[in-house]
């Protein structure tokens, strides 16, 4: 049987196997950091060079 948490987006995460259950606000932050790091990676495309 599954275990499951509902987690805060304040809240620290810790991993423990129980399955993670967040809400609106986490999404949120999820998104944001994907958006920070997608721009950080195309903003590197043109200084990385094979070698």
């Amino acid at each position: 049987m599954h275990q499951y948490q509902l987690v805060d987006s304040d809240q620290t995460v810790y991993r423990d196997g129980t399955i993670k259950l967040h809400g609106p606000e986490g999404f949120d932050a999820m998104r944001k950091a994907g958006r920070l790091a997608a721009e950080i990676l195309d903003a590197c495309v043109d200084l990385v060079r094979p070698g």
